[in-house]
């Protein structure tokens, strides 16, 4: 008889296994265990670091702490104070439930806790010296716990031989405290490397003030606030103006319940009101905040516990793009010119003044949904500025840029952005009066799509119809354009195929009238004059005359700014040409 293959792998190759999956770096242990820390109630939580992890990484917390019996199972794999039974799995309501990060990160370091509860006389200690678990002792403590992992990774040289450089290390820990500082506020947090402070969140510090410390302090008075709630679930964002870009995804950061997580679902829906006003692969500022019953979420996907599956992904995918999308419509996108600061040799306090005057001045003229509004007489007694539309003079800059002068100043018109907003507000007032009217092609136009994108076209076909746009199946990999809204006659039919197509992402049920409102605004887009079309002067006149009546004028249907205000007042002040 052959022998046998299978065979049950030895307890230290478990839990080294393990180890591979929860512990991945240095960072992974301080994602842990300091979940761990507030977890157990800590109100302050000390990290430090030696030799970006690999020596030493010591966590001190204010938590409940342990007694010797909770401690004598710490180590001990699936042992955990957060769950009790299979149901449980589906009300997860604190960061860690798995039982595996301490007996992970012991089998791949030498570990030790140190833990008294508050109401305790005395504290206790154990080690785990790679693996294996030695005595209980009394030992002196403070409240709380602290653990002190050394050595990370010694026993098994291929992990260790992947970590990065010191400094890349570090970074990744540092990294990692910023997401949890800025996902809970209400726990103070200090990192130090090599006895330094890199890293600090004090108590008391509001969300909006932790995430500029993280992650810039120029989003301080750069970002919007938006929240929103839907089926449950509440959505609390701070969002960056398209004007400010970076070349990574690094300050586009999710939370749900207070966990970091990483979610196509939720980045899709994070990236979808920004598209038109960002250009080349360059990412905004979103930092989401999510809260919902645990009961909605699976948060049993991923050893790291960072991938989640939610039980209605439209419907978080739905409110996170309307939150966001309301905000940047809503919010004021404009940005004065970048006037520079008078010559050196001036004093400095003529200096702040000219500035100051300049910015209470923007402030009050800044551009709104009313800036093509006729004010009876406009502010200090002034006449009223006369509608754009009647604007005798313009200068068309780069054939993108109008230049228009009134009695009160100048307000410079980005073209394209603003005939886009007049295309997708006429569309859309008359699908919502049930009165689209679709334009037959003379020619079907045919757009070559695979099988799925197809598949996703026709079975949308009943809600692009009511937004005006007729699509049929054209052989295996086609689709045929039949007609499109008379008001965007003019759109080029593949393009706005593609900007569909964008929009109904793998696995995401999208709601008919969330695909309506892709369908108009794309087509709006596609058919609005272009940056670098040369307009006629009767051309200028007909669009500033519609934009006049617009509830939005201030914004286009994506979020980007149409126009930017700068009065002779704030020049005059610049100049130093007023007393």
């Amino acid at each position: 008889m052959p022998e046998p293959v299978i065979r049950v792998l030895p307890r230290e190759v478990v839990n080294r296994i393990a180890a591979g999956e929860v512990v991945e770096r240095p960072a992974s242990v301080v994602k842990e265990l300091v979940e761990n820390a507030i977890d157990a109630g800590a109100t302050r939580v000390e990290v430090e670091v030696t030799d970006g992890g690999r020596s030493r990484i010591r966590i001190i917390d204010d938590g409940i702490g342990m007694g010797p019996d909770d401690l004598g199972l710490a180590f001990v794999a699936h042992a955990t104070s957060k769950l009790t039974d299979v149901d449980d799995l589906l009300h997860i309501g604190t960061l860690g439930f798995r039982g595996e990060a301490l007996a992970s990160i012991g089998a791949v370091s030498r570990t030790r806790i140190l833990s008294r509860p508050h109401a305790a006389d005395r504290g206790h200690e154990v080690v785990n010296d790679f693996g294996t678990v030695g005595e209980i002792r009394p030992a002196a403590s403070a409240a709380g716990t602290e653990v002190d992992v050394a050595d990370l990774f010694r026993n098994v040289p291929a992990r260790a031989q992947f970590l990065k450089s010191v400094r890349a290390e570090m970074a990744r820990v540092t990294e990692t405290m910023h997401r949890l500082g800025v996902s809970n506020p209400e726990v103070a947090f200090r990192l130090s490397h090599g006895g330094r402070h890199t890293a600090h969140f004090p108590a008391g510090m509001g969300q909006r003030e932790r995430i500029a410390r993280a992650y810039g302090r120029d989003l301080l008075d750069e970002m919007l606030e938006a929240e929103g709630e839907a089926g449950g679930i509440h959505l609390k964002a701070y969002l960056g103006p398209p004007s400010r870009t970076w070349a990574d995804s690094s300050r586009m950061q999710f939370f749900l319940n207070g966990r970091h997580v990483k979610d196509r679902t939720i980045l899709h829906a994070a990236r979808h009101p920004y598209e038109d006003l960002i250009f080349g692969r360059r990412y905004p500022a979103v930092f989401l905040f999510l809260t919902m019953d645990p009961a909605l979420v699976d948060q049993n996907v991923h050893p790291a516990k960072l991938e989640v599956r939610f039980r209605d992904a439209s419907g978080v995918h739905a409110l996170v793009r309307r939150t966001l999308r309301g905000a940047l419509t809503e919010g004021d996108l404009a940005h004065p010119i970048p006037l520079p600061p008078p010559e050196t040799g001036e004093r400095q306090e003529r200096v702040r003044e000219a500035i100051a005057g300049f910015e209470s001045r923007r402030e009050e003229e800044r551009p709104s949904a009313g800036l093509f509004d006729r004010p009876a007489a406009a502010r200090g007694g002034a006449p009223a500025p006369r509608p754009l539309a009647e604007a005798i003079e313009f200068l068309q800059a780069r054939h993108s840029f109008l230049v228009l002068e009134d009695e009160g100043g100048i307000t410079i018109v980005d073209q394209h952005a603003l005939h886009e907003r007049v295309l997708y507000d006429r569309i859309r007032a008359r699908f919502r009066g049930g009165d689209v009217e679709t334009q037959r092609l003379l020619r079907p136009v045919v757009v070559e799509v695979s099988p799925v994108e197809a598949g996703r076209l026709l079975d949308a076909r009943e809600a692009l119809a009511a937004a005006g746009l007729l699509v049929e199946p054209f052989g295996e990999d086609g689709v045929a354009v039949q007609g499109l809204p008379a008001a965007a006659a003019k759109a080029d039919p593949a393009s706005v195929v593609s900007a569909i197509l964008s929009g109904l992402a793998e696995e995401r049920e999208v709601a008919p009238e969330e695909l309506v409102e892709d369908v108009l605004a794309s087509m709006a887009c596609r058919a609005a004059v272009k940056a670098g079309d040369r307009l006629t002067r009767e051309q200028v006149r007909e669009l500033l005359a519609e934009a006049e009546d617009l509830e939005h004028a201030g914004t286009c249907p994506h979020g980007r700014p149409t126009t930017l205000r700068l009065t002779f007042e704030a020049l005059e002040r610049h100049f130093r040409r007023m007393g």
